[in-house]
Formats: structure tokens, C-alpha cells, sequence
């Protein structure tokens, strides 16, 4: 609004009658990138809502579990192979329900709600300090998800393994 006052603030001289044209195109120029903003705002308040919604989800899958004392490992079926150790709900041989994948000889691993013997939704580490929390897709990130990586987060959305569309990057306590 500044800006688009300030392209006006001269029109009484003869050489800002001349001019109009140019201002003219300045504060249409400004009117779409506060348009743009203003969408940028809309998706990241519809981001920050889904973020919510998982965290309601999380919430509801935590407090089950707590109900039907899914927490004491000792009475979780345990699976192991050369690559990984599962200890969790199982359904017709199947990973389903809460469960911990641990990958063998490695830090990795998965803990969150399996789904037809994949990861569903929960939170993977990847590595000291880093760790992705959100939703999964064929084993992989995909939808909202936060990733962690020591001083950087990201907060948005995931396809195919990859930070894909709206989100919101802090580092070092700014944001991007």
C-alpha cells in the first residue's frame, strides 16, 4: 500500500501526467504480487491445518494403543530376517497396526502404523539428527510430513520421496 501510494504521490507536475503509464503498470505489478502472496498465505494456513489433522491422527493412534496395552513389547510378535527386526501388530502374516522396523546393522528405523506391510504413518530415522515424521506411500515419503535434518526442518508436502509443493523451511530459526 506504500509502494502504491507512493507511485501516485506526484501527479501534479506535467511530467507525471507523462509518466502515468509506467506507475500505472508498477501498481498492477504490485496488486498481483500481494495476490500472490495472499495465496501463498491461503495454502500455508490449509498446510497448517493438515499438519493438525495428522497430529490428531497420531494422537488417536497413540491413545489406542495405550487402551489395549499395545505398548508392552513383550506381547508383540517379534519378526526377524537378514535385513530387519519388526516387533508389532501382525495380521495374516502381515505388518499391520503399530509397530517398530528396525533395519540390521544400521540406525534406521521405522516407528509408526504399518499398512498392509507397509510404512503408513509415523516417523523414520534416517540417520543421527535426521528423521522424517509424517506420512508414507509405497515405503516412501509421500503427503505432509516434517523432515529434520540438525538445524534445518521442513514442514510441507511430499511426493515420491521428495519435498514436493507447499512447505515451509526453518534454519538456524528462520524461515524460508
Amino acid at each position: 500500500i506504500d509502494k502504491v501510494a507512493y507511485a501516485f504521490a506526484d501527479t501534479d507536475t506535467d511530467s507525471a501526467r507523462v509518466n502515468e503509464a509506467p506507475r500505472l503498470e508498477y501498481v498492477i505489478s504490485l496488486i498481483q504480487q500481494a495476490r500472490e502472496v495472499v495465496e501463498q498465505a491461503r495454502k500455508a494456513k490449509a498446510l497448517a491445518v493438515e499438519h493438525a489433522s495428522i497430529a490428531r491422527l497420531r494422537e488417536e493412534y497413540a491413545s489406542d494403543a495405550a487402551e489395549t496395552a499395545i505398548s508392552a513389547s513383550e506381547m508383540l510378535p517379534e519378526l526377524k530376517t537378514d535385513f530387519i527386526i519388526y516387533r508389532g501388530q501382525m495380521r495374516n502374516d502381515l505388518r499391520q497396526g503399530l509397530g517398530v522396523l528396525r533395519y540390521a546393522g544400521s540406525e534406521q528405523r521405522f516407528e509408526g502404523v504399518f499398512q498392509l506391510d507397509q510404512f503408513s504413518l509415523g516417523v523414520f530415522y534416517i540417520d543421527t539428527g535426521i528423521s522424517y515424521s509424517g506420512e508414507f506411500a509405497e515405503k516412501v515419503k509421500s503427503g505432509h510430513g516434517v523432515m529434520k535434518n540438525n538445524s534445518v526442518t521442513y514442514s510441507g508436502q511430499f511426493a515420491h520421496g521428495e519435498m514436493s509443493g507447499y512447505g515451509i523451511q526453518q534454519e538456524n530459526g528462520s524461515y524460508e
